[in-house]
């Protein structure tokens, strides 16, 4: 539209100066070395109009042909930036369809386009890890370090996460302890590290990890606290199974207080606890803990545990009735500690309120237990096989 513009103003003038030009032609004469050049003005005009077109059409042309190789090199990086867009696409996609020997050798076709190609390479190696062609996810990964050494961050971490995936969490660990030493400060290295040392069990090493990043806004404070505590458990699980009491006493020791207050945390001590024998410094760590925070599993240990005092741990579990009347949890330890304290008819009413609010095989195995200790071993062995059925038919 603009050209069609231009061409008719430009015939506006030129009838313009047509019409001037018939009333007066004008002439020019032009001397030059003793040639004299005699014209009209506007053949002159003219001959003027046609050098400079030849002129313009000269030096554009070859503007053009100077820059032709420029503008074939943009022209190529254009359309394999195009490709390799395309390519990365259809890789990606198939990586999502599990197509992995497919994406593999597109994205090994892509990076041979790119001028950067680390990105490439890493998708290229995480298919290989899937087909579990490991000897190719290592080139790939030498090929990203090689072709872009100040992403070795990015690559290391890449490779981190691979050997998670392949369980090889040893490995995993020595390259990101290397990668924090580095990079202090980096969070998802830490986040790794915390995954690794849950997955080998490294109880220790994830809670000096995580004292560390207390203050970190990048992990929560809910985060922290539920780690610490699967950190703590899984150290009193291996006390307890060391059956080591001085080693047990010592990590419930060094729980902070805080934590101590934790169901789970109590939970896991008193079980190992129970593991070794003697519980009765429990009584009051389970009482303190159920008044605070009501827990079946903390009830049904304290049926468990052997106190000191029988009689107040019988009156205490019996004060808990008041407000929790209809638990068959409650009633199941009212009937241990009964059954502890030779109180059978008590023991037996206890136990039959526990079953009729809810069966239970646990409830079959301490009727058989106190038949048992009353002599009467034939009801002790119906009470006993229906809490076996009981619990295969629940399983």
């Amino acid at each position: 539209m603009k050209y069609l513009l231009l061409m008719i103003l430009m015939l506006f003038i030129a009838i313009a100066v047509g019409s001037s030009l018939v009333e007066d032609t004008g002439y020019v004469l032009l001397s030059i070395s003793g040639w004299k050049l005699e014209t009209s003005l506007v053949l002159f005009s003219i001959f003027l109009f046609l050098v400079f077109l030849i002129a313009y059409f000269f030096i554009r042309s070859f503007i053009r042909t100077w820059r032709l190789p420029a503008d074939l090199r943009a022209w190529k990086t254009k359309k394999n930036q195009s490709l390799i867009e395309k390519f990365i696409g259809e890789g990606l996609i198939n990586m999502i369809e599990g197509n992995w020997e497919k994406a593999e050798k597109i994205f090994q076709k892509t990076a041979a386009l790119s001028k950067d190609p680390y990105i490439i390479y890493l998708q290229a190696a995480k298919a290989a890890q899937k087909m579990r062609a490991y000897d190719k996810q290592n080139e790939y990964l030498q090929s990203a370090r090689s072709n872009n050494p100040n992403a070795i961050l990015t690559v290391e971490l890449i490779q981190a996460k691979l050997r998670l995936e392949e369980n090889q969490v040893i490995q995993a660990i020595t390259i990101l302890k290397k990668l924090l030493e580095e990079w202090p400060k980096q969070n998802h290295i830490k986040e790794l590290l915390i995954e690794a040392y849950i997955l080998t069990s490294n109880w220790q090493a994830l809670l000096e990890l995580l004292s560390s990043i207390e203050k970190n806004k990048y992990f929560t404070n809910d985060s922290i606290i539920n780690k610490k505590i699967k950190a703590y458990i899984g150290l009193l699980n291996e006390a307890g199974h060391q059956i080591d009491r001085k080693k047990l006493d010592n990590i419930w020791d060094s729980i902070p207080r805080k934590l101590k207050q934790k169901v789970n945390l109590v939970e896991a001590y008193v079980i190992e606890r129970l593991k070794l024998g003697e519980t009765s410094d429990c009584e009051v760590l389970l009482r303190e803990t159920i008044k605070q925070v009501w827990d079946r599993k903390l009830v049904r240990l304290y049926g468990s545990i052997t106190s000191l005092d029988s009689d107040k741990q019988l009156e205490t579990a019996e004060s808990w009735l008041k407000k929790y009347g209809s638990d068959p949890v409650l009633f199941l330890t009212l009937g241990k500690i009964s059954i502890r304290n030779s109180l059978w008819s008590k023991a037996k009413e206890y136990l039959q309120k526990s079953n009729n609010l809810a069966e239970s095989p646990d409830v079959y195995f301490e009727l058989a237990n106190l038949y048992r200790n009353q002599g009467d071993y034939k009801q002790s062995v119906i009470y006993f096989e229906k809490g076996i059925d009981l619990k295969e038919s629940i399983q």
